[in-house]
């Protein structure tokens, strides 16, 4: 499986300077693989993450490796089922009435934090279902976390930094060309792949939400 000494070596093959290119050439192969990770739905940056939400706390600070999220279920108590969040977008949040308490059941995300509403009015068990960041490669004998089929994804990638910091745009355009091809080629093949057996499921009828009144919400 190729290492970060083996990737960094293919691309400084391309008559790149070691002295002058290992260390950006280095940070082009992580920014590579974060950008490759957010736009696939690998299985192996899928994650869940259990916690709980006190009474009368609506705000979730996400958790650091988060990347985007997949969805927020709240789990099922006694008489309960389990029932997935809805998001609204943020000035659909920012009209609800803020006093308004119960089982959250709407949910909105801004910046690192993700509120609910209503406010919870007991603590309720919730699970944030979402695609993380990967670990940074920094060790030589680091492994990229993407699977092997698609590091080429990241060496191409950091081609074409490598050569626009050149200035030789007809090169930059060729491995663009070719890691635009092979990035789309990755999302068919793996966007259905995500391995969600952990999901919990709703219960139809188990629970109904009311659908939330929008005021204008004035202090």
């Amino acid at each position: 499986m190729p290492d970060l000494d083996s990737l960094l070596s293919e691309v400084l093959s391309h008559q790149f300077a070691e002295g002058q290119y290992t260390n950006y050439a280095t940070d082009k192969l992580n920014e590579a693989q974060g950008f490759v990770a957010a736009q696939t739905d690998f299985r192996e940056f899928f994650t869940a993450s259990n916690t709980t939400l006190p009474a009368g706390t609506e705000d979730l600070t996400l958790p650091t490796d988060f990347s985007r999220l997949y969805s927020l279920v709240c789990l099922g108590g006694t008489g309960q089922g389990n029932q997935e969040l809805r998001q609204i977008t943020p000035s659909d949040f920012d009209s609800l009435d803020t006093d308004s308490t119960g089982r959250p059941y709407l949910y909105d995300v801004s910046g690192s934090t993700l509120s609910v509403y209503p406010t919870p009015d007991a603590s309720y068990d919730i699970q944030l279902r979402y695609w993380r960041v990967p670990a940074t490669l920094t060790n030589g004998t680091d492994v990229p976390e993407i699977p092997g089929p698609y590091h080429h994804l990241l060496t191409s990638y950091a081609l074409v930094k490598c050569f626009e910091r050149e200035n030789d745009y007809e090169a930059a355009m060729y491995h663009q060309n070719r890691f635009d091809t092979e990035l789309m080629k990755c999302r068919g093949e793996v966007q259905y792949d995500t391995a969600d057996r952990t999901q919990p499921k709703t219960i139809p009828g188990a629970w109904n939400a009311p659908e939330p009144v929008l005021t204008v919400w004035r202090p």
